[in-house]
């Protein structure tokens, strides 16, 4: 299922990357595998077959445009470090994106237990929350700030094996907890790097059936909300 993030992330990454010179036509299988290792494990998977010129898991279709923009996501050169323009968030967006923001907020609290009477004191006024949702060097700080640190707790992982026609095999595979599970290692034709590329996880959640649920909260996270949780969070060592 697509997020508005994704159709963002889609058209402004396929500038940024020339596509893969492989087609969907050469893909004979991809593999995905979701596991989550922890008091309650958890796992997922996912094998889309081709068939002719078709693509099928389960006799559920897809297209080959589907396949093909995970092909081209995996190949693209990497992304090294965080970038809010392959994120595309920039002053634009936060202005547009304030507002629901801030109402999804109120009724995600309203329906948790969250936050504990001792950290209610860090939810700030609606002005002050937009004004500082809309600081695009307050959220570009909180985002970098967000994306070294590391996690305590279930084991998260994530594969992605895409088989080509010629015995070939194209890699992506991540263990963070972050959103949308980035960065990940992507490993072709004998070479390995970590990337930073959110094209990845939106052309992937494109694929995954709903019945597909192990992980799917961090692959497919609403972008403007979760900067709207990160902007309340209690300090660290709270999280």
């Amino acid at each position: 299922m697509f997020r508005p993030w994704h159709i963002f992330i889609f058209g402004a990454l396929t500038i940024l990357f020339p596509l893969s010179p492989s087609t969907a036509a050469e893909v004979e299988s991809v593999w995905v595998e979701s596991t989550q290792t922890g008091p309650r494990s958890l796992s997922s998977h996912l094998l889309i077959l081709r068939n002719g010129n078709t693509y099928f898991a389960d006799f559920h279709p897809y297209s080959r445009a589907q396949i093909q923009r995970l092909v081209d996501a995996i190949a693209a050169s990497p992304i090294h470090q965080l970038d809010l323009k392959a994120l595309r968030i920039n002053q634009q967006w936060l202005d547009a994106n304030a507002e629901q923001a801030l109402k999804n907020l109120k009724k995600s609290l309203a329906e948790s237990k969250w936050p504990q009477p001792e950290e209610k004191k860090i939810i700030l006024n609606d002005a002050d929350f937009l004004d500082i949702f809309k600081n695009l060097n307050k959220v570009r700080e909180l985002l970098e700030n967000y994306y070294p640190g590391k996690w305590q707790g279930d084991i998260v992982e994530v594969k992605v094996i895409i088989s080509f026609q010629d015995g070939g095999k194209a890699i992506a595979h991540s263990r963070s907890r972050h959103v949308f599970m980035i960065p990940w290692t992507v490993k072709r034709n004998g070479e390995s790097h970590r990337t930073f590329n959110p094209l990845i996880t939106a052309a992937l959640v494109d694929l995954l059936p709903n019945i597909f649920l192990t992980n799917r909260d961090l692959l497919s996270e609403d972008l403007a909300h979760f900067i709207a949780r990160r902007l309340i969070a209690p300090p660290a060592g709270k999280n």
